[in-house]
């Protein structure tokens, strides 16, 4: 699989948003709070308890009159220490039944009464979007010439999903999607954006090309849920809405010109593209070759062949023996500097999905909603592990100040 080197301020963001939580669906007490421990009882002003870092609307906590940033000094007359005092408390008690809530609010103490509900009224309701069923990979020129296409458009089915609704017209990896709706596509964030103003069990004519052949499919499309972030319940950070880097300059990079994959059942790694302008262009490796050997050592990673090309000077050959159609070759192959390629580097993050442009060639780096809602789905089956300090990340966020923003595409080799 690719590998992507982030700077440590990415690792931030994403290791925030794996700490967010979402709303289980489940038959017990709830008092509508996003509880969390409290890293510094001297600073806010307290011995003990618990603060509240949201409140959910409409529920037994937002009526009781709670309000965020309140913190909860006594259950039911227990003095609380820690989140998950409270959680195991709350698990004694059935939704109906009322509790009192002893608080603490600048300088004041009172206590709350209320009455709990049932969490699964709380639950988050279902919401669906149009999917076609595919995994789409995005093509350079290169790409282009090399299927047989005399366009500048298209992009691959790399695979489809089983009983998809493509799967159930025909249409299989490989294929390369031409037109959707009578609209010509040359991005897969494109086809995402043209699927969000789309209706499940909408049809809608899907182009593509196949063998040398164009075929039309009429797709009905499907339903997939869409699983609401916790991150629209709570504000505590602001993402980013657009992020520039130009003119990136790798001085001291060297490349061969090749993107690779690791090979999940085998040793070596997938030659998936050759870089137009590269060294390896000008070599007798192909696509689809797999690399075993790298000057007589064995290669596994592709950070293995980074390591050998910091030993060999730029300009000088390096012996790839490569798998191809069950035959070994040895093939050589000089070693470039990459900065004389990927001399601009533009970085944006936008609407929540990041991409990084090489020489205006587009590379989807990240998507924020997609990865919200995978998380989210491991999160509904771990709330009770979870433990929030979110005030203390809000702080460090916001004081967060990025000079260089800096992405490496380890998979260009």
């Amino acid at each position: 699989m690719k590998k992507m080197k982030f700077i440590p301020i990415l690792a931030v963001v994403i290791l925030v948003l794996a700490m967010t939580q979402g709303l289980a669906a489940e038959e017990k007490a709830f008092v509508g709070i996003y509880p969390g421990d409290i890293g510094d009882y001297e600073k806010a002003g307290v011995e003990y308890g618990i603060q509240v870092f949201g409140i959910v609307d409409d529920s037994p906590a937002q009526e009781a009159g709670m309000q965020k940033n309140d913190i909860i000094l006594e259950f039911d007359g227990t003095k609380l220490f820690n989140q998950d005092q409270f959680t195991k408390m709350l698990k004694m008690y059935k939704p109906g039944q009322k509790i009192k809530l002893k608080i603490y609010r600048e300088g004041d103490e009172k206590t709350l009464k209320l009455t709990l509900a049932n969490k699964e009224d709380f639950g988050p309701k279902p919401e669906y979007k149009a999917y076609l069923g595919v995994f789409l990979q995005n093509l350079s020129s290169y790409d282009y010439e090399k299927k047989g296409l005399n366009t500048n458009y298209g992009v691959l089915i790399s695979d489809v999903v089983d009983d998809g609704p493509s799967a159930e017209v025909g249409i299989t990896g490989g294929d390369v999607m031409l037109d959707l709706a009578g609209q010509h596509v040359y991005t897969s964030d494109q086809i995402s954006k043209m699927l969000a103003s789309m209706e499940p069990e909408q049809s809608v004519n899907v182009d593509v090309f196949r063998d040398g052949e164009y075929k039309t499919f009429a797709v009905v499309l499907g339903k997939k849920e869409i699983t609401k972030s916790f991150m629209n319940e709570i504000e505590w950070f602001d993402k980013p809405s657009n992020v520039y880097v130009w003119n990136y300059k790798d001085k001291d990079g060297k490349w061969l010109g090749l993107q690779v994959d690791e090979l999940d059942d085998k040793d070596g790694l997938l030659i998936k593209k050759i870089y137009e302008g590269s060294p390896a262009e000008g070599s007798l490796l192909q696509v689809d070759d797999i690399i075993i050997e790298i000057n007589g050592i064995e290669i596994d990673e592709i950070d293995d062949i980074s390591d050998i090309l910091d030993e060999v000077e730029v300009d000088n050959e390096v012996a790839v023996e490569v798998l191809r159609n069950g035959d070994v070759l040895t093939v050589t192959a000089k070693v470039g500097e990459k900065s004389d390629i990927a001399d601009q580097l533009q970085i944006s993050i936008d609407n929540g999905l990041m991409k990084m442009y090489i020489d205006g060639d587009e590379k989807k780096i990240f998507d924020v909603d997609k990865m919200l809602q995978n998380i989210d789905e491991k999160l509904l089956k771990n709330e009770s592990k979870l433990k929030i300090k979110m005030d203390s990340l809000q702080d460090k966020l916001k004081d967060l100040k990025v000079d260089v923003l800096r992405i490496e595409d380890s998979g260009a080799i």
